[in-house]
């Protein structure tokens, strides 16, 4: 769980670094992976980090979906995360 946690978090770090959208493909696709994860944790940091990218508009859809359903998720600071994205995703 940590690891998966830690991995998430370093997706976001390594997605706001990435400047070419071919490159950012992996990432999102990644975190929309993690979170749908088991553990409220990962899907919280997933949720977090989709929120610190700059999702191409062909993305954009994807990643509203993912966090529209973290919005209504279990674990408070999943909701809490998706609170945080759903304001910078699409802007």
């Amino acid at each position: 769980m940590d690891v998966r946690t830690a991995a998430a978090y370093a997706l976001g770090d390594i997605g706001t670094q990435t400047y070419d959208e071919s490159n950012l493909q992996p990432v999102i696709d990644a975190l929309v992976k993690a979170a749908k994860d088991e553990c409220a944790d990962v899907r919280a940091a997933a949720v977090y980090s989709l929120g610190r990218l700059e999702v191409p508009a062909g993305d954009t859809a994807r990643v509203k979906e993912v966090l529209a359903a973290a919005s209504s998720d279990a674990g408070y600071w999943v909701r809490e995360a998706a609170q945080f994205a759903q304001k910078s995703v699409g802007r």
